[in-house]
């Protein structure tokens, strides 16, 4: 597991409530005290400073969680979600069982709705899935699922079956950062710089050099988020982050040097988060390569 330590403005007792849906469990949710007359308030902009300029907001093609990652995971929903004590929650999913090794059951909901307003189906997770799947596709997430997943079929309006090639345990897990979008607008507009979601943000602008401004999906199904809008900038160095920290223009920094941690300690105006990584780190050992063969004793192999 990664530590991403972070600091953010205090105190901010909403703020814990926009952590999640903004930063996508990046970081896990803070508390605090009533909020102050300088500090966001409900319905108030969100402003947050990333390490790293984006990329690309493709949610098919992944993006790193202090740059590209935190929109995405803002403006897209998935299955499900790794919740701030490493727990898989439901997301686009409520429900998953496991039929037998190779076959799983998802129920999804049917309320989900893009930000224009149309629905978000069966029909439409399943697209995306046979395009990710497809190895002619350019669209990265797909290449960890083709190791494992032979398709994805629908059952009926809310119950999905995923069909593997070989047993995955930890499915519901892998699935949260495979974002869903909207076919049609997925084959007609670029999604390097331009979104149509069913999360709890939608794209107002993006300049991936200095950042992106979010504001709500009025059609987002799940729980509101605290703030209206969030604004997302680039400060490539450590020393502008914590500066624009400072000064007030930024309530939240990401991606701080562990060792720089101690000229917040104490502070009565900073909470310091330190993040736990969602990805997990997985060592396998490959049996079935019969070129390697274990040494002799005194053959002098090692």
């Amino acid at each position: 597991m990664t530590h991403r330590p972070s600091v953010r403005r205090r105190p901010a007792v909403v703020v814990a409530l926009a952590i999640a849906a903004v930063l996508a469990t990046v970081l896990s949710a803070c508390g605090g005290a009533a909020g102050s007359a300088d500090t966001p308030k409900v319905g108030d902009e969100l402003r947050l400073g990333l390490s790293r300029q984006i990329t690309g907001i493709n949610p098919h093609k992944g993006g790193s969680p202090d740059s590209s990652g935190s929109i995405v995971g803002s403006i897209y929903e998935s299955l499900t979600r790794i919740a701030p004590d490493l727990s898989v929650e439901p997301g686009l999913a409520t429900a998953w069982t496991s039929t037998d090794p190779l076959t799983w059951r998802f129920t999804i909901r049917t309320d989900s709705k893009f930000s224009d307003g149309s629905p978000l189906t069966a029909d439409d997770v399943v697209w995306n899935f046979q395009q990710l799947l497809n190895p002619d596709y350019k669209g990265t997430s797909g290449a960890p699922l083709r190791k494992y997943l032979k398709s994805v079929t629908k059952i009926d309006d809310s119950t999905l079956q995923f069909n593997l090639s070989q047993p995955a345990l930890d499915l519901p897990g892998r699935l949260w950062t495979i974002f869903i979008v909207q076919p049609v607008f997925a084959q007609s507009h670029n999604l390097d710089n331009e979104a149509l979601g069913s999360g709890p943000y939608k794209l107002d602008k993006l300049d991936q050099e200095n950042g992106a401004t979010l504001s709500l999906n009025t059609f987002y199904a799940g729980t509101k988020p605290a703030f209206a809008h969030v604004k997302y900038t680039v400060l490539a160095s450590e020393a502008q982050r914590v500066a624009a920290l400072r000064a007030g223009e930024q309530d939240l920094i990401l991606n701080l040097d562990p060792l720089d941690l101690a000229q917040f300690k104490d502070s009565d105006t900073y909470d310091t988060i330190l993040g736990v990584g969602t990805q997990p780190l997985t060592l396998a050992i490959n049996e079935r390569k019969t070129a390697l063969r274990w040494p002799t004793p005194g053959s002098g192999r090692r």
